[in-house]
């Protein structure tokens, strides 16, 4: 297949002025319609008369259609279609009420660990991860990033939402502190405990384990936040400065989505940074350049309702992350207009 722009890259670009002998040939060429028309006459499967009227019969619609403009501005429709009954924040609330039960949160942090009988847990894993949480659970002391984590997760499932997670290793993690998905150390089986807390659970963890194309990836992901405003959808960089691969998609979607299409993203960045030692480009997020693109006032500190593009957060105690993921789902609220940044270091 041999492809090429008839009339140049815009309608005030003029290819000839560069490739003059390339676009005569061009313009010596029927165009693509008048080639398959001539083809179909050669059949004897129209008449000329027929692609004339055909042709007619779409130019009036088209015509139609454009004259139609001038009577019928477009609307801009903010908040409709899957996101209809969500609110912009209003500005003067401050305080959100993101906890839960005790007693809630150490039945789920049990049920993260527990696995079918039969299945056989790496054994370093049965003893530092799932030993270790139970451990957690009763003492109610200890609590770190993973097990705030699936607390939140599966709190919020049990609410009724969905979450995703996607990324390279998302199931273990970079730093192998969440293990959301357990592999059978003799079999390769693969089991989400988050998805068994109780027989009649509505919401579900989905991990989405996926190759390190941060472009394409948080391209997808960020397309799918916009179908799915009632799920925890969350693209986490093997390393925070991974993002990098994926700038473009930052810079244009998740930054300036709502501000140039009226688009609304509930996406959520996690960017693992601060662990040092593990050579050039992992161990920094490059937190200014999100700040640089986030469009709050530069003369105070907005308030949560306050309509910006979207918050970076750097948590510094696994209780912040908890309420982060949180408050990120379980108000019909727009918090931001575009994603949230959350950018967490993963050790205290």
């Amino acid at each position: 297949m041999v492809c090429y722009r008839r009339w140049g890259h815009n309608e005030l670009d003029d290819p000839s002025f560069t490739q003059p002998i390339m676009y005569r040939v061009i313009e010596s060429r029927e165009s693509v319609p008048r080639q398959y028309a001539d083809e179909l006459i050669n059949q004897g499967l129209l008449t000329e008369d027929e692609v004339k009227q055909e042709k007619d019969v779409h130019t009036a619609k088209l015509m139609e259609s454009f004259k139609a403009t001038d009577s019928a501005p477009p609307v801009a429709k903010l908040l409709e279609g899957n996101w209809k009954g969500f609110v912009q924040a209003p500005p003067y609330i401050q305080k959100w009420d993101t906890g839960c039960d005790t007693n809630l949160l150490k039945y789920i942090g049990a049920a993260s660990v527990k696995v079918p009988e039969g299945f056989n847990v790496h054994p370093h894993l049965q003893k530092t991860h799932c030993e270790a949480r139970i451990q957690k659970m009763i003492s109610g002391e200890g609590i770190d990033w993973g097990t705030a984590e699936s607390l939140a997760f599966g709190s919020l499932m049990l609410e009724g939402n969905d979450v995703r997670i996607s990324g390279q290793d998302v199931g273990r993690a970079t730093f192998s502190f969440r293990h959301a998905m357990l592999v059978d150390n003799k079999s390769d089986l693969t089991h989400i405990p988050l998805n068994f807390i109780s027989d009649d659970q509505k919401g579900y963890l989905e991990v989405a384990n996926n190759l390190l194309s941060e472009e394409a990836i948080l391209g997808y992901e960020f397309g799918f936040s916009l179908d799915h405003p009632r799920r925890l959808c969350i693209w986490e960089a093997q390393f925070g400065d991974f993002f990098n691969g994926a700038q473009i998609i930052i810079d244009t979607f998740l930054a300036s989505a709502e501000g140039k299409w009226l688009t609304q993203s509930g996406l959520t960045l996690l960017l693992p940074h601060g662990i040092d030692g593990a050579g050039p480009e992992h161990s920094t997020c490059r937190m200014e350049r999100f700040l640089q693109l986030c469009d709050s006032r530069e003369d105070q500190v907005p308030v949560d309702g306050e309509n910006v593009n979207m918050r970076v957060a750097n948590p510094t105690t696994s209780a912040q992350y908890f309420h982060l993921l949180r408050r990120q789902r379980m108000f019909y609220l727009i918090f931001d207009s575009s994603s949230v940044g959350a950018f967490v270091q993963y050790h205290e």
